[in-house]
C-alpha cells in the first residue's frame, strides 16, 4: 500500500505513467489465479483451460480499472498498519487509510508461494472482495454460464476502460 501512495503522492509522474506504476504493483503483489479458483469455486472446476484463463485476464482488468476509478478520488490520504498475522503459509495485514475525519480498515490476506507473499482477498470495513464477487458471480453462472458471465465480465471492463479519468 505504501508503494501505491508514494505513486499517488509522485508529482513528478504523469497520469499515464501513475497508472503504469499502479498496475505493476498490482500485478505483483495480487494473486489473480488464486482469487479466481476461490471466487468461481466449483465453477473453476468446470471451466474449460480456455474459460478459465480469460477469466483471470478480465478479473484482473476489472479490479484495477475499478481501482483506478477509486484513485481517482485520491486527495492525500494516508495508509497505516495496524497489525500482522502469520499462521504457516498464510497471513493477514491489517491497514487503515486514514482520512481527514476517518480511519477506514483494510485488510489483507495473503498466501506464500515460495519467497513471496501475495494478496488473495481484500477486506474494506469487514466486507471482503472475494465473497461479495463470488456471490453475485455464482447467480451469474447460474443464470447464464461460464460464456454468458465472462461476456458480462468483458461488457464491464470496457465500460470502466471507457471512463476512465487520468490519475492526477
Amino acid at each position: 500500500m505504501d508503494g501505491v501512495v508514494g505513486v499517488l503522492n509522485d508529482k513528478g509522474l504523469t497520469s499515464t505513467e501513475r497508472r503504469d506504476r499502479v498496475s505493476t504493483i498490482v500485478d505483483e503483489t495480487f494473486d489473480f489465479q488464486a482469487m479466481s479458483q476461490i471466487i468461481l469455486a466449483t465453477n473453476w472446476r468446470n471451466a474449460s483451460k480456455n474459460q478459465q484463463a480469460r477469466f483471470i485476464e478480465l478479473f484482473r482488468e476489472l479490479l484495477e480499472n475499478t481501482y483506478f476509478s477509486a484513485l481517482d478520488s485520491y486527495s492525500g490520504q494516508t495508509a497505516r498498519l495496524g497489525w500482522e498475522r502469520v499462521k504457516g503459509k498464510r497471513a493477514q495485514v491489517q491497514t487503515f487509510v486514514v482520512t481527514s475525519n476517518a480511519e477506514i480498515p483494510v485488510s489483507y490476506k495473503l498466501r506464500q508461494k515460495q519467497d513471496d507473499w501475495f494478496v488473495y482477498d481484500v477486506i474494506v470495513n469487514g466486507v471482503s472482495l472475494v465473497s461479495n464477487y463470488r456471490t453475485s458471480f455464482r447467480n451469474l453462472v447460474k443464470q447464464k454460464g461460464m460464456d454468458g458471465l465472462l461476456e458480462q465480465l468483458q461488457q464491464k471492463v470496457a465500460k470502466l476502460r471507457s471512463k476512465q479519468t487520468p490519475v492526477q
